[in-house]
């Protein structure tokens, strides 16, 4: 599946690190198509301008004065016509010879994005995103509401096939796991390419970095192999409700206990990613969180505390 992730200069074949992909907007003006990363990102003053011209109409305008642009295509997996915000690629950040290039899209890279489109995807697959407080916002803004649609095409095929090679080995699933978010859409893009998620949310950024899982999986063998300690694998796991711990009288040494946040963080909410690849669910009718989707009040939080 490397050829997905192949870029091409001066007859030579290139790996792509990542591609920066950037939301389309409508002008409120003359209400023609607009690239965000065109209109508003200036690499060599390196800004993100609050206010900036269109590139049609000249008119000046904000983020907050567009309106969003859309596209429908078939969607495979789902069988049905699918319509999400609309992204552009406008960057790749590619190595070649051992040395890291950036440069906008070439002829070569949009002919394999098309071969891309053309992969039959309809084998995969995926699982709805919950209905909660937090989903609730990625799906309204985005119209996002399976796991698939948090990838791109390509990354969603390669990480399937991974899951699929591992064969359900805990350890390499461990690994795996450990990259999908990173993965996702949901990796923003930042000037100073210290790139990263919006913690505690879910959440697309107009600006978006997609990463090749290839070198994300490689990046962390090395932090899983040093992990490695005399003993491991002797320790005892379980995952159980906080509610019901059968553990004997005075057998506890030490206790480390990490409450939870009332409304702060939707845990099985956000945990819906990593249930999705992972073909499991939490049962959430015992989880201690204030939650409006699930009707638990103040009142509910304490008493399951």
């Amino acid at each position: 599946l490397g050829w997905m992730y192949e870029t091409e200069q001066d007859g030579k074949k290139g790996k792509v690190n990542f591609t920066i992909w950037s939301d389309d907007f409508i002008c409120p003006h003359c209400g023609s198509e607009i690239s965000f990363w065109e209109a508003a990102v200036d690499l060599e003053a390196m800004e993100i301008y609050e206010t900036f011209n269109c590139p049609n109409c000249s008119s000046q305008i904000t983020k907050k004065d567009l309106s969003k642009a859309w596209s429908s295509s078939y969607d495979e997996i789902l069988d049905e016509v699918r319509t999400q915000r609309k992204k552009s690629p406008v960057l790749i950040n590619f190595t070649l010879n051992g040395k890291r290039k950036e440069r906008i899209l070439s002829d070569y890279d949009i002919e394999v994005l098309h071969k891309i489109d053309a992969v039959d995807i309809s084998h995969l697959a995926t699982s709805k995103l919950p209905i909660g407080d937090k989903t609730n916002g990625i799906i309204r803004a985005n119209k996002v509401e399976y796991l698939h649609e948090l990838y791109t095409k390509r990354a969603y095929v390669y990480l399937s096939k991974v899951m699929e090679l591992i064969k359900g080995d805990s350890y390499l699933t461990a690994w795996v796991t450990s990259i999908i978010q990173t993965a996702s859409t949901m990796y923003s893009f930042r000037l100073n390419r210290k790139n990263g998620i919006m913690k505690g949310t879910l959440y697309i950024p107009s600006l978006m970095t997609e990463c090749n899982p290839y070198f994300l999986l490689q990046s962390k063998i090395e932090r899983f192999v040093s992990s490695w300690y005399e003993g491991r694998g002797e320790g005892l796991v379980s995952l159980s409700s906080a509610t019901n711990i059968n553990i004997d009288d005075n057998s506890v040494d030490y206790i480390f206990i990490d409450p939870p946040f009332g409304a702060n963080l939707m845990y099985s909410e956000l945990n819906c990613i990593w249930e999705g690849w992972l073909k499991v669910k939490t049962d959430n009718e015992k989880e201690a969180i204030v939650n409006q989707t699930q009707g638990k009040t103040l009142f509910s939080y304490q008493s399951l505390m």
